[in-house]
């Protein structure tokens, strides 16, 4: 996964000086341009490949204060073995976060899936809550549900810890 940053502190947390001569509208927005790549084999449990996939996808994030707004797209080909069949798909998401106070983040991301190959068009939806109690420790709660005529609920609790 390759990406650069524009605007805001750099990586490693430190802000120019010379950034601004006075306060700006961009002391606070910060853009960051990404995109990744990845193939491979997906094995069975006897070691066997039973597919292949191709993965491509672009994304960008927008902050602005507390409000982030993160968007990408993915192309997907994946491609069955057993029955020699590809799947083209077109994955793309949104999300967005507003940063609460301090600790508490309500977010809402929004994906949509067409997989050409199965005629197939699903919309998911999650909403949720991140949690910063201290700042190596994340608490995420998340509930999830689709448009389509599945019934694929889901609820998730994550807990995250950073030494």
């Amino acid at each position: 996964h390759l990406s650069h940053k524009f605007g805001g502190v750099d990586f490693n947390g430190e802000e120019p000086d010379d950034l601004f001569a006075e306060p700006s509208f961009f002391d606070d927005f910060l853009i960051t341009l990404g995109h990744w790549g990845y193939f491979g084999d997906i094995p069975d449990n006897s070691g066997g490949i039973v597919s292949q996939v191709k993965r491509f996808g672009l994304d960008a994030k927008l902050r602005y204060g507390s409000v982030m707004f993160w968007g990408g797209v993915m192309a997907g080909l994946d491609r069955d073995l057993a029955v020699e069949l590809d799947t083209i798909s077109l994955t793309g998401f949104a999300e967005l976060s507003w940063m609460f106070n301090g600790w508490i983040m309500p977010m809402y991301l929004y994906q949509y899936q067409d997989s050409y190959s199965y005629e197939r068009v699903v919309q998911e939806h999650t909403v949720g809550v991140i949690f910063v109690p201290l700042e190596n420790i994340r608490l995420r709660v998340k509930f999830g549900f689709s448009d389509d005529a599945v019934n694929n609920e889901s609820g998730e609790l994550q807990l995250f810890v950073g030494f």
